[in-house]
C-alpha cells in the first residue's frame, strides 16, 4: 500500500512538472498586464521611453514586443499602437490626434490628475499614473511585478479605450514556443504602395495574422516629428513667457555692463547682500540637487513644470554632473571668495574681488543658456531654475562695479 501511494506521488509530481509550463503559459495568456501610454510625436521624452525603455522592460517580462496597428488606416491618422508579448500589452495613444487628445482628457478627469502632473509621456497602469521619462522606466517594472503576483491586470478604466485597442486575434504565443526577434532599427515599409498607408490586406505586411483585423509593424511606424521652437514654447505659454522675460533681462544686463562698465561705489549694505543672495541661491541649488540625484518629485507650484525640466537631459552637465550640484558648488565658492575679498589685504583682496565678478559673469552666461533651453527646447519652465537665474543676475550687478574697479587697480599696478 505504501509503495503504491509513493508511486502515485511520484507520478503526480512528474505530471505536474510536465504541465507546469503549459499551465503557466495559459495563465499568462489569459491574464496579461495591460497599460496605456500617452505620447506626442514632438516629445523627445516620449520617444526615449518608447524606443529605449519599453523594449528593455518588455524583454525582462516575456520578450521583445510585437507592434500592431489597425489595418486600413492612413499612417497620418493612426491613433494607437499596441505593443504586446506573452505577458505585457501596452497601448500607445497619440495625444496629438483629436481622438487621442479626447482620451487623454478623459483619463485626466477619470484619475483626477492635477495640472502639475499634466504632459506626456503619461503611462496609466491599473490605478497608478506615471509621468515623465524618469518615473516610467523606474517605477513600471515594480508595478508589473506586483501585477504578476495578483494574476495580471486589465486595461485602466479610461472612457473610449476599448475602441482604440487594435484587435489582434489570438494573443502572442508564449516565448517557449516562439523565437523572439529583435526589432528592426531602420524604417520598414509595410506596403508596396508607400509608407503612408497601413495595409488593408496581407500583401507586403510584416507577420500579419490571418484571423486578425490588425497588422503587425515596427516601432519605426510610430511618428516622430522634430520639436520646433514654437511648438516647444506653446506647451506651457505662461511659464515659458516668464522664462523669456527673465532671459531678456539677463541678456540686457550682460550688454549694459559689457558696454558701459559701472564705476559706482556700492554701499556697505549692498556689499553685504552678496553673501546673502549667494546663500539663497545655494539653498535653491541644494534642493534641485536633491531632486536630480534622488528622483524625487519637485514642488512646482501653479506655474511651470519643474519635473519635466529636471527629467530632461539638460539637467546634467556633460550628462554626468547634476546641474543642481554645479550651482551648489558655484554659490558656495562665491561666498568663500567674498569672505577672502573682505578679509584679505591687497593684492589678494583685490584679486578676490575681481574673481567674484568673473564667477558671477560665468554663472549668468550659464543661466542664460539654461533659461533659453526651457521655453524653446524643453518646452517647460522650472520656477526653481528661474529663481536661481534671477539670483545670479542680481549677483552679477552687485559685483560689477567692485570687479571693474579691482581690474583697474590691477592694471595700474602691473
Amino acid at each position: 500500500m505504501l509503495r503504491r501511494l509513493t508511486l502515485h506521488v511520484w507520478i503526480g509530481m512528474a505530471v505536474g512538472s510536465l504541465l507546469a509550463p503549459q499551465l503557466q503559459a495559459v495563465q499568462t495568456q489569459t491574464a496579461p498586464i495591460r497599460a496605456v501610454l500617452f505620447f506626442a510625436p514632438t516629445c523627445p521624452h516620449c520617444h526615449k521611453v518608447i524606443n529605449e525603455d519599453l523594449p528593455v522592460i518588455f524583454e525582462t517580462f516575456g520578450g521583445l514586443p510585437r507592434v500592431w496597428v489597425e489595418r486600413g488606416v492612413p499612417r497620418s491618422q493612426v491613433v494607437s499602437y499596441l505593443l504586446a508579448n506573452v505577458q505585457l500589452e501596452i497601448l500607445l495613444v497619440d495625444a496629438s490626434q483629436p481622438s487621442g487628445s479626447a482620451m487623454y482628457d478623459s483619463a485626466t478627469a477619470r484619475f483626477s490628475i492635477p495640472n502639475q502632473r499634466a504632459g506626456v509621456p503619461r503611462l496609466i497602469i491599473g490605478d497608478s499614473v506615471l509621468v515623465g521619462s524618469y518615473e516610467i522606466p523606474t517605477m513600471l517594472p515594480d508595478l508589473i511585478r506586483e501585477a504578476l503576483g495578483r494574476g495580471g491586470i486589465d486595461w485602466p478604466a479610461i472612457p473610449g479605450l476599448e475602441d482604440a485597442v487594435p484587435p489582434i486575434g489570438d494573443p502572442p504565443a508564449p516565448q517557449d514556443t516562439v523565437t523572439q526577434r529583435p526589432l528592426p532599427t531602420e524604417t520598414v515599409a509595410v506596403h508596396p504602395a508607400g509608407p503612408d498607408t497601413v495595409p488593408s490586406d496581407t500583401t507586403g505586411t510584416i507577420g500579419v495574422e490571418e484571423d486578425s483585423v490588425a497588422v503587425e509593424t515596427t516601432l519605426d511606424a510610430i511618428p516622430r516629428e522634430p520639436s520646433t521652437i514654437g511648438a516647444a514654447f506653446w506647451r506651457d505659454p505662461v511659464g515659458n513667457t516668464l522664462a523669456v522675460v527673465l532671459l531678456v533681462v539677463m541678456i540686457g544686463s550682460f550688454v549694459v555692463v559689457s558696454w558701459a562698465a559701472p564705476t559706482w561705489k556700492p554701499r556697505e549694505l549692498v556689499s553685504l547682500a552678496v553673501p546673502v543672495l549667494a546663500l539663497l541661491g545655494a539653498g535653491v541649488a541644494a534642493y534641485l540637487a536633491y531632486v536630480e540625484t534622488t528622483g524625487a518629485q519637485a514642488v512646482c507650484g501653479p506655474v511651470g513644470d519643474c519635473n519635466a525640466v529636471q527629467q530632461s537631459p539638460y539637467s546634467m552637465l556633460f550628462g554626468i554632473v547634476p546641474m543642481g550640484i554645479v550651482g551648489l558648488v558655484g554659490y558656495s565658492a562665491i561666498v568663500a571668495v567674498w569672505v577672502v575679498s573682505r578679509a584679505a589685504a591687497d593684492p589678494v583682496g583685490t584679486w578676490a574681488t575681481l574673481a567674484l565678478l568673473v564667477m558671477t559673469f560665468g554663472g549668468m552666461l550659464l543661466s542664460i543658456y539654461l533659461t533659453y533651453l526651457e521655453p524653446f527646447v524643453i518646452g517647460a519652465t522650472c520656477l526653481w531654475c528661474l529663481a536661481s537665474a534671477a539670483v545670479t543676475t542680481a549677483l552679477f550687478w552687485l559685483t560689477a562695479a567692485p570687479g571693474t574697479t579691482a581690474w583697474a587697480r590691477i592694471r595700474a599696478t602691473a
